[in-house]
């Protein structure tokens, strides 16, 4: 039992150093370390918490005034199990089924069985969090708008205490299916990252348009009464909680822990199985191919590359901003005519359409964080570049161009759809091209100088340095708030100057701070790669 809370705390500890890192620091510096993991808890709860309670709020008040309070906690349940499924089901993939240091817990004297229920929890914890926020949402709604009963609290309370562990026995179903779709392809990174994007999309598209369904199916009170009264399971979970019915609790119950108990049951039977088999892959071919002497910035660009699209947590966390700059310049034209009409109709003045979208790319541009974590990500494998025959400003200049090539590629292309929805002039085609690219730089120069004074090289996971540490979040969040500070230069210029003449001061200010910046990189910089 010792071994597996031993297992429980690092699983709990991990949670701090995927936002926050590692801590050799004084005891100061861990509880502001604390205190910033405990205010984003509280913005991730309040900002989600707030969401949910709206579209109870709608649900509430119409099932209550047509009289299908089971319905209501049908589609909490219903709602609460999607979003658990969702956030889990990759999370189970990784754990439970492709976790990379299986090898040093099994040449530990850890049981098998305890390295499973370790995983298991961590899964649970983070089912839990999302569980507690949803179903505080739906109870509070309850309070407000229907009679409560001891019985239908107690249903409540119990249905959901067990839901995070019916939707655990799923996610760990679906996370197997998922690893064995995924494990004979080739470039198998790319093949994860792009259907995690897919799934990404499409699953913030449901979030986007939940509450305008929600408010539609509110009214439609009995057409959806209908569609879940043939799933037995959701109309039991509502007459157990609306009623008070002890035999649909009871029926509730097995239905949701049975799944779990066999779960847990196949798990522990063909876990050390698992994680023991070594699992074919997809053959390459071997082509014979003469290789000549290349740069060493070239072959230092090259290197970078293979790292980015050999893991997919780095493309999918650092490179999302990316994805996000071209949906953007997609949906800027798409939407053309409805941006032309709210900015010649509402307080805005139309001339301010331009400035206010081309700050948006930079915007866009600043989640890019490719450079914030690709020192840490040499981790043990530095002394490779430490004692090879290249200049440390090198390393840092292929850092940099790669992310300059991944980041101002898609700002590139979100500026040229900007400037077409736009219609603008030569003077706009160029300042809306060159202010974001300068940004794009900007931001890659800042993630490395973090990274440089805030590296990760001790990660166990990869995600850990792409995910962890104040590099990261300064560069991201340090960006941002230079995009706004140059929204703030151009928009008190822009009082009594065009605005292309304001958007040309904040270029040249952005400019010298990138010169300054880079300055900066080849020289101290260098010296502190070269000492890591």
């Amino acid at each position: 039992m010792s071994t597996l809370k031993a297992l429980m705390r690092v699983r709990l500890a991990s949670f701090k150093q995927i936002y926050l890192g590692k801590s050799k620091t004084k005891s100061g510096k861990e509880r502001n370390k604390a205190l910033i993991l405990a205010v984003l808890l509280v913005y991730v709860t309040v900002t989600f918490g707030i969401m949910f309670v709206g579209n109870f709020s709608m649900m509430a008040e119409a099932f209550a005034a047509q009289g299908l309070d089971w319905v209501y906690f049908a589609m909490w349940a219903l709602l609460d199990f999607a979003v658990m499924f969702v956030g889990t089901v990759f999370a189970a993939k990784t754990q439970l089924y492709e976790a990379k240091d299986n090898d040093l817990l099994l040449a530990m004297p850890i049981k098998p069985r305890d390295i499973l229920i370790s995983r298991l929890f961590t899964i649970l914890v983070i089912n839990g969090f999302i569980n507690l926020i949803i179903s505080a949402a739906a109870g509070i709604m309850w309070i407000v708008r229907f009679p409560v009963s001891p019985m239908g609290a107690a249903a409540f309370v119990l249905v959901a205490l067990v839901l995070p562990l019916f939707t655990l026995a799923m996610s760990a179903l679906f996370g197997f299916l998922i690893s064995l779709a995924t494990r004979r392809v080739r470039n198998k990174s790319v093949v994860t990252t792009v259907f995690s994007l897919v799934f990404f999309g499409a699953y913030m598209y449901v979030v986007n348009k939940s509450t305008t369904w929600i408010q539609s199916l509110s009214y439609m009170g009995g057409y959806v009464a209908d569609a879940l009264r043939p799933v037995f399971l959701l109309r039991w979970i509502g007459d157990a909680v609306a009623k008070g019915d002890a035999k649909c609790l009871a029926l509730t119950l097995a239905c949701l822990l049975v799944p779990f108990a066999l779960a847990v049951l196949i798990l522990d039977r063909t876990f050390f199985k698992n994680i023991t088999t070594v699992r074919s892959a997809a053959k390459k071919e071997y082509k014979e191919k003469s290789y000549g002497v290349e740069k060493s910035s070239s072959a230092l660009f090259k290197k970078e590359a293979a790292r980015f699209v050999s893991s997919s947590g780095y493309m999918l966390n650092a490179g999302f901003g990316a994805v996000m700059a071209v949906a953007a310049g997609v949906l800027v034209l798409v939407k053309r005519e409805f941006l032309s009409l709210f900015f010649s109709n509402g307080a805005v003045p139309p001339e301010y359409l331009f400035p206010i979208l081309v700050t948006g790319l930079c915007l866009m541009a600043a989640m890019t964080d490719i450079s914030a974590p690709s020192v840490s990500l040499e981790g043990k494998s530095l002394w490779i570049l430490r004692s090879s025959p290249v200049d440390a400003a090198d390393v840092l200049r292929a850092k940099l161009k790669f992310h300059c090539a991944v980041s101002g590629v898609a700002t590139l292309i979100a500026s040229v759809l900007v400037c077409i929805a736009v219609q603008a002039a030569p003077v706009q085609w160029a300042l809306g091209i060159v202010l974001p690219q300068l940004f794009v730089a900007f931001e890659g120069l800042l993630g490395l100088l973090c990274n440089l004074k805030y590296p990760i090289l001790d990660w166990e996971n990869e995600n850990q340095a792409v995910k962890t540490g104040m590099a990261v979040f300064i560069a991201m969040f340090g960006a941002m708030g230079a995009v706004f500070a140059l929204g703030g230069v151009w928009f008190g210029l822009s009082a009594f100057l065009p605005a292309e003449l304001a958007l040309c001061a904040d270029i040249l200010l952005l400019a010298a701070v990138d010169a300054l910046l880079y300055r900066r990189l080849v020289t101290k910089g260098a010296e502190a790669f070269a000492a890591l």
